[in-house]
């Protein structure tokens, strides 16, 4: 997947988590979350759609822009202050509370 992510030249960031449902305890699924900064958000939108269809994620996945809802304080206070992948050279924030 970070291959994959790498090759994605829009991505800055990208966090991948297991989400668990009670509906559904035996099933994995997951959501990945991409800071996709200077795209509009139809492009936003098809990106994430594409991503979802990536063969290396381990399992169903919903793939969700960083922006407005949620913002990257929200993924990075709710324990994902480390990405899966992030792009070389891109300046890392101060962890929240620092």
């Amino acid at each position: 997947m970070q291959l994959e992510l790498a090759r994605c030249k829009p991505v800055a960031r990208a966090w991948l988590v297991r989400k668990n449902l009670r509906e559904f305890p035996h099933r994995r699924c997951y959501l990945l979350f991409v800071e996709l900064p200077g795209l509009s958000d139809e492009d936003r939108y098809d990106l994430c759609r594409e991503l979802e269809r990536s063969p290396g994620l381990p399992g169903p996945a919903l793939a969700l822009w960083a922006g407005y809802s949620p913002t990257l304080g929200d993924i990075e206070r709710k324990r994902l202050r480390t990405p899966l992948y992030s792009q070389p050279g891109l300046k890392q924030p101060g962890r929240v509370g620092q």
